[in-house]
């Protein structure tokens, strides 16, 4: 990607996949099934990180023209971990929550993520899996990333270079059915002149949550990354690995 992402380096890699925790008050996580997530069991065995990493997405699963980006990979790696929770979504600030989402840390049993790149469109899909040893713990996260987002509207990230950018947050539709609970949302993030695009789409399924972002340096959507497809095709590749 050219030099526009590189000027707020810490604002574009966070950004796709922690928008996919936000939501408004008046309209969070809609049941799409039985809606009985918290009191499921979880429906599939286990992964460890290095196998959600190997189910993950790749250039060939979206449009032409994506590459893996080199040093954007995270997982647990090829154990399961029993580690309680580092961070606490409830307890920490939206911009630390921005940075630390898409890490390990959160209480999960294994986890994996990475960003596809395009440099000639601008445009770039994050996507994660965070696996929790019960659909218990698995919803527990996941509303409680739409609490914390709930309260954050907009507010300013600084990465670790000391650049400032604006960070806003909206409500969008979320396609039903995908699981037990799904949110959508679009943001904008901007620093000097320089705007990123974004709609993210997060899913809660059993002991799974799924995250895709696409997003695109400018001011208009990625027309050719639907979110609703691609973590579709995230979690059907999900559920046959292992």
């Amino acid at each position: 990607m050219n030099s526009r992402k590189l000027t707020y380096a810490g604002l574009v890699a966070a950004l796709p996949l922690a928008l996919a925790g936000c939501s408004s008050s008046n309209s969070g996580s809609t049941p799409t099934g039985a809606g009985t997530a918290s009191s499921t069991a979880a429906s599939t065995a286990q992964l460890t990180g290095t196998q959600l990493t190997s189910a993950l997405l790749t250039a060939t699963d979206v449009a032409s023209g994506f590459t893996v980006s080199s040093n954007s990979a995270v997982d647990s790696g090829g154990s399961l971990t029993t580690t309680a929770a580092k961070y606490k979504p409830a307890g920490m600030s939206c911009a630390d929550l921005l940075n630390e989402i898409g890490q390990t840390g959160f209480g999960e049993s294994a986890m994996a993520d990475n960003t596809l790149e395009n440099d000639t469109t601008e445009e770039l899909l994050n996507q994660a899996v965070y696996q929790f040893s019960s659909a218990s713990a698995a919803n527990v996260f996941f509303t409680s990333l739409q609490a914390k987002w709930n309260s954050c509207g907009s507010f300013t990230e600084t990465d670790s270079s000391g650049t400032a950018g604006k960070v806003d947050i909206t409500v969008a539709s979320a396609p039903s059915g995908l699981g037990d609970m799904d949110f959508s949302n679009t943001m904008s993030a901007s620093e000097s002149s320089t705007t990123m695009t974004g709609t993210n789409l997060a899913v809660l399924k059993g002991s799974d949550v799924f995250i895709v972002g696409p997003g695109k340096i400018g001011s208009s959507q990625p027309s050719d990354l639907s979110a609703q497809t691609l973590v579709q095709k995230l979690m059907s590749k999900v559920s046959t690995a292992g």
